[in-house]
């Protein structure tokens, strides 16, 4: 089975869009909703998917747990966000867990934060999530920090940045 690359990744988002458009009511739509279907045509496509991966960071005494992952020799790791009516979980501040988590995936080849807008509002400006997202630090302590893909997928609209690190983290 093939490796996840950013261009399937982001034509596989849009399948996943069309098909969530065909589940009714919409307005019932959740993030867990998305995940299922996600995690299911991911793995068909590509193979090798586990879902709610767990890791560990730091000294917690709990493992912390990442959406997706392919494995194999060069894994890959995925964090999942759903903006749905009525919520923004989209906004840097509420995902800065979600890039500190990937940022330490160090044997990972690639590692992407989706983010799915299915609110039926105006699609968000790439500059200002850009802009938003950079200033998120990645975590706190001396560990190396990898730059994680973010890829922000509307129905009309697909855009994606790369998030790195400062350089003055510690």
């Amino acid at each position: 089975m093939p490796r996840i690359t950013k261009n399937e990744l982001i034509e596989a988002c849009k399948r996943v869009l069309e098909l969530a458009a065909q589940y009714k009511p919409k307005d019932h739509h959740r993030e867990m909703g998305y995940d299922g279907l996600f995690f299911g045509f991911l793995d068909a496509k590509f193979g090798k998917m586990k879902r709610q991966h767990k890791i560990w960071i730091g000294e917690s005494n709990h493992p912390k747990r990442l959406d997706f992952r392919q494995s194999g020799i060069s894994p890959v790791v995925i964090e999942f966000v759903v903006r749905t009516p009525g919520r923004s979980e989209i906004s840097s501040s509420q995902n800065a867990g979600e890039i500190a988590k990937l940022t330490r995936q160090r044997k990972a080849s690639a590692r992407y934060l989706l983010l799915f807008d299915v609110s039926g509002k105006p699609p968000i400006k790439g500059e200002n999530l850009r802009i938003k997202y950079q200033k998120l630090k990645g975590g706190r302590g001396p560990f190396q920090r990898m730059p994680v893909q973010v890829i922000y997928v509307h129905p009309k609209v697909v855009d994606s940045f790369i998030w790195r690190p400062s350089q003055k983290q510690h």
